[in-house]
């Protein structure tokens, strides 16, 4: 028996903010930063727990360069995914 997609209020913020900037890559402290000057809270640890889960479920991609640097993330929705990840000019260091 499957379990059902549980979704906590949190998630759902993440999820919204995550569709709103599709096609770029963002990192844990720029949603975190989203979050605060919106007057939500939720803790950093919360936000990466959230995202290695949409990762898991294919919805979000995440891009590590190096273990220095903080990972990027980007929204790919639940379509199915081909084998060459889409990259779109951003800041982090996978774009250069």
């Amino acid at each position: 028996m499957e379990k059902a997609k549980y979704k906590t209020k949190q998630m759902t913020e993440l999820l919204t903010f995550m569709k709103s900037v599709q096609g770029s890559h963002v990192t844990v402290n720029e949603i975190c930063g989203h979050f605060k000057s919106q007057g939500i809270s939720v803790g950093t640890t919360t936000v990466y727990r959230h995202l290695e889960k949409m990762v898991r479920e294919g919805v979000v991609a995440k891009y590590v360069v190096d273990g220095t640097s903080s990972a990027c993330f980007e929204y790919t929705g639940e379509k199915e995914q081909d084998n060459q990840p889409v990259c779109y000019p951003c800041k982090c260091e996978k774009c250069g």
